[in-house]
């Protein structure tokens, strides 16, 4: 009986560990660029604070365009499940005039190399998201700085 009770200790010790050992940096600043700055330019910008807040960037500098320059803007709350990232925007709080873009829903997963890989592979460190409302964000990856 005290065999068991060892065996079940350890199982324990070992499971809490392992679980500790599985978090991931995920706050931070990542961002994607597209396109020719010349021409049409691109720049998405997402902050993830450690409070559980975030920003959203969208630039974008179009040349030929009208208006040539748009800047929108998203803020809102996100939490981590594993490396599943949900965005939440409170639409009567953190929408207002400046910040219209409502990413309520969006979803991203924390793309990084293992800490048990050894291999030679380069795994940049991202967000790729694959579920959004703004058909534009739904399949945007964005790369942390």
């Amino acid at each position: 009986m005290l065999m068991i009770i060892r065996i079940v200790f350890l199982f324990l010790f070992v499971n809490i560990g392992v679980s500790y050992g599985q978090t991931y940096p995920i706050a931070g600043t990542y961002k994607l660029e597209t396109g020719d700055p010349a021409t049409h330019n691109h720049v998405y910008t997402l902050i993830l604070e450690e409070n559980g807040r975030f920003n959203f960037h969208s630039h974008s500098d179009n040349k030929k365009g009208i208006p040539q320059i748009v800047d929108l803007y998203g803020r809102g709350t996100w939490t981590a499940k594993g490396k599943l990232i949900t965005l939440k925007t409170d639409k009567t709080q953190d929408l207002n005039d400046t910040f219209s873009l409502d990413l309520d829903g969006s979803k991203a997963r924390f793309v990084s190399k293992h800490p048990r890989d050894t291999s030679d592979r380069i795994v940049k460190t991202r967000l790729q998201f694959y579920d959004s409302d703004i058909f534009w964000v739904k399949t945007k990856a964005l790369f942390k700085q």
